[in-house]
Parts: C-alpha cells; structure tokens; sequence
C-alpha cells in the first residue's frame, strides 16, 4: 500500500535483471489492517500533517526516477483517514477489507508460484503507476494476473475461495 514500495520495486527489478540479484518480496497484511479491532483507531493515526508529505515526496521521488505515479485511488486500504486533520483513523479489520484482502492473497499466490516480483510489477503500476483512469484500478488486477506467465485469475481465485488458510498461512509466516 506505500508508495515507497512501488517506487523502489523498479529499482528492485533493475537489480534483479541485469546483476542476476535474487530479489524475493514477502507480501504481508499492512500493519493497520492486520491489528485493526472494531472502534479502534488503526496504526495509520496520528499525524495527519505527514500525509501531505508523503505525497509530495512519492510525487518528487518519481518524477527524480522518471517513473509514471498517482495516488492510488481508491486506497487498498479501508479506513476513514479523509480528510486526514478530522478523519476518526478507525481502519477496518481485515475480513471487512474489500481490497487489500484481495491483493495480498493474490500475491500470495504469485509466491507460492515464485513469480512475487512479477505479481508486483504488473499490478502495482495500476495502484500507482496512472496506467488507468482515477477509480479504476481494481478492475485491472484481473488482466494484470493472467499477463503473469503460469498464473491465471479465475483458477487462483477459485482456489483462495476454497483454501484461504492456504493463502493466509503465506503472509502469516511472511510477517515473521
């Protein structure tokens, strides 16, 4: 969900492809969703002034890499942090996350196939990198899934439906 993570994935890939450096990213729940309790404010609280920040620096720090960015809109993260001075900061738990649940089973998926690196720079460029319309990019994962070699969406989908514990035991033992 950091734009620091699709803004440094590039610089991942580079090393990956021309130095041969084996680069293995582990997918794990943001620290938000994965300890949000109903009510309670989430770890992304606080101070609401570093979120422009951020921004301005994610805004910066691409057009330094020559990379395409945008906000991701809408967040994979569900959570009333708008606007960020008088947002509650409650984020929702993780059953009750209709994104980020998503994709990081879907990339957990993508690890157990060994093809992380692949999953990560074929769908964030969507989140992140403007290749669609503002709002759009959740219906673009489908088509950025199967352009992975060996993946395909509606089997993987089918397969998380009927095995979730499969797919939550990756990220649980990622976040170890």
């Amino acid at each position: 969900r950091s734009p620091y993570s699709y803004l440094s994935l590039f610089r991942l890939a580079y090393l990956h492809t021309c130095y041969n450096v084996n680069v293995t990213i582990k997918v794990i729940f943001p620290v938000a969703a994965s300890t949000a309790k109903p009510g309670q404010k989430s770890a992304i609280g606080g101070r609401w002034y570093f979120w422009s920040y951020t921004i301005n620096d994610a805004k910066r720090t691409a057009r330094y890499e020559g990379l395409p960015f945008r906000m991701f809109n809408p967040d994979p993260l569900l959570a009333d942090t708008w606007p960020p001075e008088s947002g509650s900061q409650i984020t929702a738990p993780m059953e009750r996350q209709p994104y980020i649940t998503w994709l990081v089973r879907l990339a957990n998926a993508a690890q157990l196939a060994g093809k992380t690196l692949e999953y990560c720079l074929a769908v964030s460029p969507h989140i992140f990198g403007a290749q669609c319309p503002i709002g759009e990019w959740p219906f673009h994962v489908e088509a950025a899934f199967n352009s992975i070699d060996g993946l395909n969406y509606d089997e993987t989908i089918q397969d998380i439906q009927t095995n979730p514990d499969k797919y939550d035991a990756v990220w649980q033992q990622n976040q170890v």
